[in-house]
C-alpha cells in the first residue's frame, strides 16, 4: 500500500494522539486487540484534575479493582517538525518519515476508582502536562484477567474545551489605511497576562503589516498595526484581514483563535434600493468604501449635477443620507431618470481625501439584456430561445406573454412563452418565419421590447416605461456554442493585450493602417474584407451574458462591497460598452452600405490583395469613408467616439469605479475558489479589448478618410495605448505554487493531482456552519465534484482518490478517505456527513492507523 496517506494525515494531527494500548506494553509496535468500552466527556481545568466514568457492557469489573489496573495516557506529536519532514520530502510517492519519530506518550497518574457497578467504573485522574499539551482526550485501559491484553477495556475520554471567539471593534478596514487600530474582545475567558506579538500571527491582507503596539486587559486586546494593506496578486481583489491568536494568549483556550476583517477598497456608492422621492425632495443613502466620512462632512460638501444637495446626515463613517432638491420629480421612477449619470462631488476635506471625489450617479431604472440560447428552424418557422437577464432590477412576479412584443427582423414574430426563472433572470421562446433561412445562414437585428411594468426597479417600483433592446441573432452568436471556443483562442486573434502589432495600427502620416499585416486585419475588422470575425462575435456575446449572469446574482450576496462591485459592473455594461457595441455595429452596418452604393457607381474593392497593391486599396477607403461621413446624419461616429471614451475611462482611472478592480473583486463573491475565475476575468479583458480595437479601427478610418482631424486620431491613439498598457498592467496573474485560496473559508490551500489538504502553514481547516453555508451558496447548483473539477484537481484511476481532512471534535470536516467519498451529492451539510468507524471498513486496507483511534466520515 502506498504511504502517501501519511502525508496527508498529518492535517488530521491535532497535537495529541490517542495511545489505546495497556500499559506495560514494552512498545507503541505493539497493537493489543481490547475490549471497546466508551468513557464520558470531561471539562478542561489547567490544573489537570479530571474526572471520567468508563462503561462496558460485555465486562464486569472486578470488586477489588485498583489504580494498579488503569493506565491512562496519550501522545503529543510534533506538528512542526512532522511538516517540515514531509515538506523535505517533496512529492515522492513513498514516505519515508515514521510518525513514531515524532510523537512523545505521557501518562497520567491515576488518583482513584470508584466501582459504580459491575459495568461501570468512575475514574479520577491527574496530568500535570495538560495546561502545557492540551490533549483533545486520554486513551484509557483497564486491565482484564488475561496477561495479554486481550480482554482489556479500551476506551476514550474526550476533553472538551472552551469555545472562544473574537469581535472586533471595527467592521472593517480601509485599504487607503496605512495604521489601523482594532480591539478585539472575547466573548468570555480572558486573555493572558503576558500576550506577545509571537502569539499573534497576521494573514491575508494584513500579512504585510508590523505589529508596532500591543496591549491585553481581561477581554479585550488591543492592537497597532501599520503598514501598507497586501492586494492578492492571484484574484486582484483585497482579500479578508486574518488575525490569529495562539492559545497561550487566552487563559484555558486548546487551540488557536482567528478572526477575519473585510478590506473596503475605494469605492462611492449610492444604494438606490433605498432612494425615496416626493415633491421634489429626494433621499439617498450614500455609502463610502475605503474613505471615511469626516467631522466636517455637510450638505455644503456635496455637490450634484441636475440637483442641490439640502441636506446630510452622517450615520456613520462610511454612511450618510443626501436629500436633494430636484426640480419636477414626483416619484423615485423620475427621480431615478433625473438623477442616472450625473455626477457627484465629495469635498476632499469630508472624506478624509487628498482631493475632490467624483462619481457617476447608478441611478438608472431597470432594463434587460437578452442573450441569444438557441435557434432551430422547422416547418417553415425558427423556434428561437432568449434568455433575458434583468439590470438594476428584477423581473415582475406576473410576467406574462402579452408583456412582450418585437420589432426590426423580429417584426413577425410571436411569443410561445416567457418564463421568470429567477428576480433577474427569465426564459423568452419566440416562433417567427424562417423565410426559407437555415439557421446556419440566419442574420436577424431584432428588438425585443418588454412593456412598463415587466420589470420593477431596485426601489421596488414598476418601470413607467417600456425597455427595448435590439441586436443582432445569428448562428454564431448564440450563447450555447461558447463552450466551443475558449478564451485564448480569442486573445490570439485580438492580438493579445498590450500588442504592440494592434498599438501602431494607426500611423496618422502616411494613412490609417501601417504594416502589411496590420493592413489586411484591419480591413478584417471593419467588415471591409470577409474574416473570421464572427468568432469574437460569438465569444464577446458569450461574456455578456456571463456578465449578466453575475450582475444578476447582486441581489443574492450579502455585504454592501459585493453590492457596490455589481453596481460598477453593471452601470459599465449597461451605459457603456453594451452603447459602445451597439454604435460599433451601426458604424459597420454603414460602411457595408456605402460599399454598395460606390458598386452600384462602378466602384468596385479592388482585386489585388491588400498586400500587392496597398494604394489602390488606400485610394478605395477613401471612397469608402467619405461615402460614410456624407451620409452619417444621425452622428453615429461622434456617439462612437463618447462612448469610446466613456470605456477608456472606466478601465484607466486610477480612483473609485476602475471596472477590472470592480470586476475582479465580484469574482471574489461569485466563486468558492480564487482560481475559477482566472477565463473568466481574461474573457472581461478580452471583450474590452475586441471593442476597443475595432471602434478604434472604425474612428481613425472615418476621421483619416471622411471627416479629417488629425488631432482626434492622435487623441484616439493615446487613449488606445494607455488602455493596452492598463490591460497589460492588469493582467490576470495565475497563481503557480500549486496553491488556491478558498474565499469561504478565508485559507490558502494546498493541492496535489490525488489530494486537496486544508493545512497550509501550521494552520489547520474547519468547516464551521457559516463557512459550509457560505460554500454551498457559492456552488451555483454544481456537485463537490465539478467544483473540485474547477480548481484543477483530477480523478485518479487507482484508489488514490480525493482525499479531505476531518476532525469531528471541531465541527465537520477534516479527513475524508476517498472511496468514503460520494463526490455527486452537492451540498454539504451536517445530515449528510455519517461516521464510519476504520475499524469497520478500512482495517483491511489501513490497518496500520487503528492505534490512533481513526476516524473516516462518508458524505451520502
Amino acid at each position: 500500500m502506498k504511504k502517501r496517506w501519511k502525508r496527508i494525515i498529518s492535517g488530521a494531527l491535532a497535537g495529541v494522539m490517542l495511545m489505546t494500548v495497556f500499559a506495560g506494553c514494552s512498545s507503541k509496535e505493539e497493537e493489543k486487540e481490547g475490549i471497546q468500552g466508551s468513557a464520558t466527556d470531561m471539562s478542561y481545568n489547567a490544573e489537570g484534575k479530571f474526572t471520567t466514568v468508563v462503561t462496558a457492557e460485555d465486562v464486569s469489573f472486578p470488586e477489588d479493582i485498583s489504580a494498579e489496573n488503569i493506565y491512562i495516557g496519550y501522545f503529543v506529536m510534533d506538528e512542526k517538525a512532522l511538516g517540515e519532514a514531509l515538506d523535505a520530502e517533496g512529492d515522492k510517492e513513498e514516505s519515508d518519515v515514521n510518525l513514531d519519530d515524532y510523537s512523545t506518550e505521557v501518562t497520567a497518574s491515576v488518583d482513584s476508582v470508584t466501582r459504580k457497578d459491575e459495568h461501570t467504573l468512575e475514574i479520577a485522574f491527574s496530568d500535570g502536562k495538560a495546561a502545557e499539551n492540551k490533549p483533545s482526550g486520554y486513551g484509557i485501559a483497564v486491565k482484564g484477567k488475561k496477561d495479554d491484553g486481550k480482554d482489556a477495556v479500551l476506551a476514550k475520554a474526550n476533553v472538551v474545551y472552551p469555545e472562544y471567539t473574537l469581535t472586533p471593534n471595527v467592521k472593517s478596514v480601509s485599504a487607503l489605511d496605512e495604521e489601523v487600530r482594532i480591539t478585539l474582545e472575547l466573548n468570555e475567558g480572558s486573555y493572558t497576562n503576558d500576550v506577545s506579538q509571537e502569539d499573534i500571527q497576521l494573514s491575508g491582507a494584513f500579512a504585510n503589516l508590523t505589529i508596532a503596539g500591543l496591549s491585553a486587559s481581561g477581554k479585550n486586546l488591543t492592537m497597532q498595526l501599520t503598514g501598507e494593506i497586501l492586494k492578492d496578486e492571484s484574484s486582484n481583489a483585497y482579500l479578508d484581514g486574518g488575525i490569529c491568536l495562539d492559545s497561550s494568549a487566552v487563559v484555558d483556550s486548546a487551540k488557536p483563535i482567528e478572526v477575519f476583517i473585510p478590506v473596503d477598497d475605494a469605492a462611492v456608492y449610492l444604494d438606490a434600493a433605498k432612494l425615496t422621492a416626493e415633491n421634489g425632495k429626494v433621499t439617498v443613502p450614500i455609502l463610502l468604501g475605503g474613505y471615511r466620512f469626516t467631522d466636517k462632512a455637510a450638505a455644503e460638501s456635496f455637490q450634484m449635477d441636475g440637483a442641490s444637495v439640502s441636506g446630510f446626515e452622517k450615520k456613520s463613517g462610511t454612511e450618510g443620507v443626501l436629500t436633494l432638491d430636484v426640480p419636477g420629480v414626483s416619484d423615485k421612477n423620475s427621480a431615478g431618470a433625473a438623477l442616472d449619470g450625473k455626477n457627484l462631488t465629495i469635498a476632499a476635506d469630508a472624506a478624509g481625501n487628498s482631493e475632490p471625489l467624483t462619481v457617476e450617479a447608478d441611478l438608472g431604472s431597470a432594463d434587460f439584456y437578452p442573450v441569444f440560447d438557441y435557434a432551430e428552424e422547422k416547418d417553415g418557422k425558427y423556434d428561437i430561445t432568449l434568455i433575458l437577464y434583468a439590470n438594476a432590477g428584477v423581473f415582475a412576479e406576473s410576467l406574462e406573454n402579452d408583456m412582450v412584443s418585437f420589432a426590426g427582423d423580429f417584426g413577425d414574430a410571436s411569443v410561445v412563452s416567457i418564463t421568470r426563472t429567477s428576480d433577474t433572470t427569465a426564459e423568452l421562446k419566440v416562433s417567427m418565419p424562417s423565410n426559407g433561412v437555415s439557421v446556419e445562414e440566419m442574420s436577424l437585428n431584432g428588438t425585443v421590447k418588454l412593456e412598463a411594468g415587466a420589470l420593477a426597479s431596485r426601489w421596488g417600483d414598476p418601470t413607467a416605461r417600456e425597455t427595448s433592446y435590439t441586436r443582432e441573432y445569428s448562428r454564431a452568436s448564440m450563447g450555447r456554442l461558447f463552450t466551443e471556443m475558449e478564451v485564448g483562442q480569442i486573445k490570439d486573434i485580438v492580438g493579445g493585450f498590450g500588442n504592440t502589432t494592434w498599438g501602431s495600427i494607426v500611423d496618422v502620416g502616411s494613412g490609417v493602417f501601417s504594416g502589411i499585416s496590420a493592413v489586411y486585419s484591419g480591413l478584417e475588422m471593419l467588415g471591409v474584407i470577409e474574416s473570421e470575425k464572427a468568432k469574437l462575435d460569438k465569444v464577446y456575446d458569450a461574456v455578456m451574458s456571463l456578465h449578466d449572469d453575475i450582475n444578476g446574482l447582486s441581489m443574492e450576496i450579502d455585504g454592501l462591497r459585493g453590492d457596490m462591485a455589481g453596481a460598477s459592473i453593471g452601470d459599465f455594461y449597461t451605459d457603456k460598452l453594451m452603447m459602445l457595441s451597439q454604435y460599433r455595429q451601426y458604424a459597420l452596418s454603414k460602411i457595408q452600405n456605402a460599399q454598395k452604393k460606390l458598386e452600384e457607381q462602378g466602384v468596385t474593392a479592388p482585386t489585388a490583395k491588400p498586400e500587392d497593391d496597398g494604394e489602390a486599396w488606400g485610394e478605395y477607403m477613401g471612397q469608402v469613408m467619405k461615402q460614410v461621413a456624407d451620409n452619417d446624419r444621425d452622428g453615429t461616429f461622434t456617439f462612437l467616439k463618447n462612448y469610446f471614451t466613456n470605456v477608456y475611462t472606466s478601465v484607466t482611472t486610477t480612483s473609485s469605479g476602475n471596472v477590472l478592480d470592480s470586476f475582479d473583486k465580484y469574482m471574489t463573491y461569485y466563486y468558492n475558489f480564487d482560481t475559477m475565475g482566472y477565463d473568466e476575468r481574461e474573457a472581461f479583458r478580452t471583450a474590452i479589448q475586441f471593442e476597443m480595437l475595432n471602434s478604434y479601427l472604425l474612428l481613425c478610418s472615418y476621421y483619416q478618410y471622411g471627416d479629417q482631424d488629425t488631432s482626434t486620431i492622435q487623441n484616439l491613439t493615446s487613449q488606445f495605448d494607455k488602455l493596452n498598457s492598463v490591460l497589460e498592467q492588469k493582467a490576470v496573474q495565475r497563481r503557480t505554487d500549486g496553491d488556491v485560496y478558498m474565499y469561504a473559508a478565508k485559507k490558502t490551500l494546498y493541492i496535489s493531482r490525488e489530494s486537496i489538504s486544508y493545512w497550509n502553514n501550521g494552520t489547520k481547516f474547519t468547516w464551521t456552519d457559516s463557512v459550509i453555508s457560505e460554500f454551498n451558496s457559492r456552488m451555483h447548483g454544481k456537485t463537490v465534484d465539478q467544483e473540485l473539477e474547477m480548481i484543477g484537481y483530477e480523478k485518479s484511476n487507482d484508489r488514490d482518490k480525493l482525499v479531505l481532512d476531518i476532525d469531528w471534535d471541531k465541527t465537520y470536516c477534516f479527513f475524508f478517505y476517498d472511496y468514503e467519498l460520494d463526490l455527486d451529492y452537492a451540498p454539504l451539510n451536517e445530515s449528510s456527513i455519517q461516521r464510519k468507524n476504520l475499524e469497520d471498513d478500512c482495517k483491511s486496507d489501513f490497518s496500520d492507523l487503528t492505534r490512533y483511534d481513526c476516524i473516516c466520515f462518508k458524505i451520502s
